[in-house]
């Protein structure tokens, strides 16, 4: 995790979920958007998110995905196979942006509700949106 550039203590720094969980408990589980292709995220998880190339994450490639599909016996329909590998690489790209401390939560950038919290009616409506244009809806 990255450091505030005059941040020089030798203490480890701590995720944003453990500073959430320090602030609302130990049980403090973040909300999350409905997941209207929930099947899909289980095809990602055994595949993996993401691969590693030159000694870095890297998005899935169609290969990956096709030896998969070969391996396990599903055959994914073109838009499934596009939806894999874009949320691959929007793993990774978080994954970095995640990185800095004074990145906000990504669900902030759909708006929040009067009491401050993500409106997660929100971010499931971009979802829904992402989902129906990559199927050609």
């Amino acid at each position: 995790m990255e450091r505030a550039k005059d941040d020089k203590a030798d203490a480890p720094t701590t995720s944003r979920l453990e500073r959430m969980m320090k602030e609302n408990g130990d049980d403090y589980e973040p909300e999350m958007p409905e997941v209207v292709a929930e099947y899909i995220l289980g095809y990602m998880t055994e595949l993996g998110l993401t691969m590693t190339s030159g000694g870095y994450p890297a998005p899935l490639t169609h290969v990956e995905i096709d030896a998969w599909q070969d391996l396990v016996g599903i055959e994914l329909r073109p838009w499934e196979t596009r939806f894999i590998r874009r949320l691959s690489s929007e793993y990774i790209a978080e994954e970095l942006r995640a990185r800095k401390l004074d990145r906000p939560e990504p669900s902030a950038q759909h708006g929040s509700v009067d009491d401050g919290k993500p409106d997660l009616r929100a971010v499931a409506v971009g979802l829904q949106r992402a989902l129906k244009a990559m199927v050609g809806q």
